[in-house]
């Protein structure tokens, strides 16, 4: 019995390990975890969420090209329990670029993926991944997917050390004929929390957020532009517009490489915020705890990111799991 509750989007982690070591990682991606689920484990859990009336499922890591056969498998079972849409999120530093036709061979389901870019040249993204030679293997896989008509997307995260990058960013997507970039808030949890001097944007350069998503706006260049959650509640203050309510908990829960399952990838490195373990309780279970959190509401109230006012300090310890209210 589900009772009632319905499961929108279910962002599964398949693994810690990633081929790099991004200075602002939330998972801290790198090595992968002593205790990672099973891929048994994982299957569980895709069609437990399935059961829910899951409409999409994000893959994560880490990077979970790194298990890529039993990324493969994840995408293969949510197609047999009709799932429409499953999304990879990677860093694209495969040497071989068949995953990719790999990818878009799946079907009904249909498969996407977003590739992390930082900056539109090598000494911005390169040192952010901390890993010579990233940039030009992303730029490899992206005209590899261009070339085979494969949905890939990058994906943008703001910070100090590349403000400048994101128009010359959007420009390079348009050259290249990716279709869509999607620009992300700075997270601080992870090492982005240990970074946060380096990688934060100070007050002035979060005032100009705005203006340059204008810019940018204004200028056809066929690059479609999607904005993170937690960057949409910065942009309304200056563009004085309206954010659909958080939705963490309410119809989206993440589940962690070792089955800890949270709200939001946002609230990564909060004990406060776990509202279980897939290896101990059952989706049904947790997506009903998650429901007593109300971030949907305390995101409206308080017009601004719930996970970005955890991690500034603000606790809210009134909604927090672990406060009695699971």
């Amino acid at each position: 019995m589900n009772n009632g509750l319905t499961l929108s989007e279910l962002v599964l982690e398949v693994t810690n390990a990633c081929h790099y070591r991004c200075i602002h990682c939330s998972t801290v991606g790198g090595l992968p975890l002593a205790n990672e689920l099973t891929q048994e484990e994982r299957l569980r859990v895709v069609r437990d969420a399935c059961t829910l009336g899951l409409r999409e499922l994000r893959l994560l890591g880490g990077d979970p090209l790194l298990r890529m056969q039993e990324t493969f498998d994840l995408v293969s079972e949510a197609n047999k329990w009709g799932l429409l849409r499953t999304h990879i999120c990677t860093s694209a530093a495969q040497e071989s670029l068949d995953w990719i036709s790999s990818l878009k061979a799946f079907t009904p389901i249909q498969v996407s993926a977003d590739a992390s870019i930082y900056g539109a040249k090598p000494c911005i993204h390169d040192a952010i991944t901390l890993h010579p030679g990233s940039f030009d293997r992303l730029l490899s896989s992206s005209r590899e997917a261009v070339k085979v008509g494969f949905d890939l997307s990058w994906n943008f995260v703001w910070m100090k050390p590349n403000f400048a990058d994101l128009i010359p960013v959007v420009r390079l997507a348009s050259e290249i004929g990716i279709k869509r970039v999607r620009v992300l808030r700075l997270m601080l949890n992870g090492r982005a929390k240990e970074n946060r001097s380096f990688l934060e944007l100070p007050p002035e350069l979060e005032g100009r957020c705005h203006e340059v998503v204008q810019i940018l706006e204004e200028n056809d260049n066929g690059v479609e532009l999607a904005y993170s959650k937690p960057l949409s509640f910065l942009l309304k203050k200056a563009r004085m517009g309206t954010v659909e309510p958080c939705g963490a908990g309410c119809s989206q829960l993440v589940v962690q490489a070792d089955g800890i399952v949270l709200p939001c990838v946002g609230m990564k490195g909060l004990p406060e915020m776990v509202i279980g373990n897939v290896r101990e309780d059952n989706l049904v279970d947790i997506l009903s705890r998650a429901g007593t959190l109300h971030t949907s509401k305390l995101s409206h109230e308080l017009d601004e990111c719930p996970a970005v006012l955890f991690q500034k300090g603000e606790r809210l310890v009134q909604v927090a799991p672990s406060q009695g209210r699971g």
